[in-house]
This record gives C-alpha cells, structure tokens and sequence, in this order.
C-alpha cells in the first residue's frame, strides 16, 4: 500500500469493524434512552398539571389531567413494549410509532388546556431534539413535520388558538425553527469533532511509517511486533542484509 491507501483502508476497515459489532446494540441503548426521557417529561407534565390545579384556580388545568395520564401511561407501556423487543415491529417502526405518539399527545394537550400550554410548548422542541440527536436527521425532520401537522390540526380545532392567530403562528414557528437551528449545529459540531479524529489518526500513522517509503519504521514494526507477540498467534521474520545498500538509499 502506499502511504495515503494505507491510512484510508485501517480507517475504512476500523469503521466497518465498529460499526459491525456495536450498531445494532448502540440503536437499542438509544432508544431506552429515550423511553427513559419520555416517561421522566411525561411525568413532569402531569406534576406541573396538579400542581396547577392545587395551587390556582385556573379552570384549563383540570382539562389537561387526562392527555397528560395518558401520556404518562402510554410512556410505561411502551418502556415495557421497547424492552421486550417484539420481533414483529423492526426498531424503525417502533422509532416512528413513538414519534408520532409524542407529537399526538403533544397536540392533545395544546388542544385541551389552551393558553397554559405556554407551560408545555417546549415538548415538541425537546422531541425534536432527541430524535435527531439519537438516530439522525432523518428522524428530526420527520418529528419536525409531525409537530407541525398534529399542532396546526389542534390549534384549528380549538377556540382560544383561534382566537389567537400570531401566537399560534409563534408556537409552531419555534416548534421547528428552534430544534432545526440546533441540529445544524449539532451537526456541524460532530463534523468538526470527524474531521479532528482523522487527522489524529493519521497523525498516528505518520508516527508509525517512513514517510518516504511507507513501510513500517522502527517504532511502528515494535508496535506491530508486541501486537502479535500479544495475540499469540504465530508467524516468522524475515531479516535481509543489503550489502552497500547506504549508497543507493543517499
């Protein structure tokens, strides 16, 4: 190999390696991450509601007790759905059925209590969030999509957002403006942080090979040389002698 098809096929092979072996169950602890962080805001919505009802008078609180047990029990029942890893629906399948549950739930909520849905508004946000953070853009702009939709249906359908046509607008605006700004962002980030690793690695490797050559230099054949000494494997050297060979290599 030469130097460059060297460093592009121990990156290539390290990726495939990694990605072969750990994809599959880096997905999964995503999505329990996620179960986990939906049931943790599902249960923050319902204590904001009884804490309302408790300590005000306002007569949308009460409304808002049903979508938020629901939500609440629908987030238990899916932790347990999730763990249990039914072969008959792929991980993609259950990534959009709880996407769209959230953003359902979500618009119920906007729908029931009204005007202390300012209180809530940053649930579509942090959904978004952690869709395109946890499994790509892809998802994102779905949930992005989905939050607009169910909302705007929502909002349409109930009395007090009618009557408030800009703060409706306003709602729906930072429901998608908000979590797509801070994806570009996320994502520009983790490009930096891609384009730091590589050249980290291909520092490595320069330190490893003679750059006029591209063969192992000393450090690296001891490196090598402790690696397969360590792996237990077995294997010869080859030692070669080339007599006046300082002439030609000046």
């Amino acid at each position: 190999f030469s130097l460059n098809s060297r460093f592009s096929f121990c990156l290539n092979a390290r990726a495939m390696s990694a990605a072969t072996l750990d994809l599959p169950h880096a997905g999964f602890r995503k999505e329990l991450d996620q179960v986990r962080t939906r049931s943790l805001a599902a249960l923050c919505v319902l204590l904001i509601i009884l804490a309302l009802m408790l300590f005000t008078e306002h007569r949308q609180a009460a409304a808002g007790v049903l979508p938020a047990g629901a939500f609440l029990a629908f987030s238990a029942l899916w932790w347990l759905f999730v763990t249990a890893r039914p072969g008959w629906l792929t991980a993609d399948g259950r990534r959009h059925l709880a996407l769209f549950a959230d953003h359902g739930f979500n618009a119920w909520m906007c729908y029931a209590v009204g005007e202390l849905y300012g209180l809530f508004f940053w649930g579509p946000v942090f959904a978004t969030l952690g869709y395109g953070l946890r499994f790509g853009n892809r998802y994102a702009l779905r949930s992005i999509s989905a939050a607009v939709l169910f909302q705007s249906m929502a909002m349409i359908a109930s009395a007090y957002w009618s009557k408030h046509p800009y703060m409706a607008v306003g709602v729906l605006a930072c429901n998608s403006i908000l979590p797509a700004y801070a994806l570009k962002l996320a994502s520009a980030m983790r490009a930096r942080e891609r384009a730091a690793e590589l050249r980290a690695h291909q520092f490595e490797l320069f330190s490893r090979v003679d750059h006029l050559t591209g063969v192992l230099n000393r450090h690296g054949f001891l490196l090598t040389l402790d690696a397969v000494l360590a792996s237990g494997s077995s294997g010869c050297l080859m030692f070669i002698d080339l007599d006046d060979f300082k002439t030609v290599n000046d």
